[in-house]
């Protein structure tokens, strides 16, 4: 799932704020660990570093053609080959374009510029939050949104002429 891919079938399958969670929740003596709390904050430190560094790879794989930005047809065209990977050849290209299209101008720029990596670190972070508050779960979370975005661009620079000419939208 892409970015915008993951909140939408997130949110029709569950209430994000009804999974909302706290990584003290899950470091309790209830929840069968002994951390000290200095430790559990250790922890939450290392996690959002991490998920910091793993914001910046995302954005380099949405950085098609690696210019320093994101441009609108970098996030649709990504998206729709993650939607290809997904859904095969029954994927939609015209609506998941659209719909890329419309969360790139309502969430990134209304103008569809291209954008920053610290306005695309400030999107992510809003999807991570309302997903999931523990940064350990968002550390996962990313690391999926790469995992697919890694799997798209081996598709895309597959065979980028046949792709290009059959996603256009």
């Amino acid at each position: 799932m892409g970015l915008g891919m993951a909140t939408a079938s997130m949110s029709c399958c569950m209430d994000p704020q009804a999974q909302r969670c706290n990584i003290e929740d899950t470091m309790t003596p209830s929840h069968g660990s002994s951390l000290h709390p200095d430790a559990r904050s250790g922890v939450r430190e290392l996690c959002r570093e991490s998920v910091e560094e793993l914001i910046k790879q995302l954005f380099n794989l949405h950085d098609l053609n690696s210019d320093g930005v994101i441009q609108e047809w970098e996030l649709v065209s990504l998206n729709q080959a993650i939607a290809f990977l997904h859904h095969g050849c029954s994927v939609d290209f015209d609506a998941v374009g659209l719909r890329f299209t419309e969360l790139f101008r309502n969430k990134l720029d209304p103008e569809g510029q291209p954008v920053s990596f610290k306005k695309f670190r400030t999107y992510v972070k809003q999807v991570l939050t309302a997903i999931d508050t523990n940064p350990m779960g968002q550390e996962m979370i990313v690391e999926q949104f790469i995992a697919e975005a890694v799997s798209a661009r081996m598709l895309c620079d597959e065979d980028s002429h046949t792709w290009a000419a059959s996603t256009t939208v």
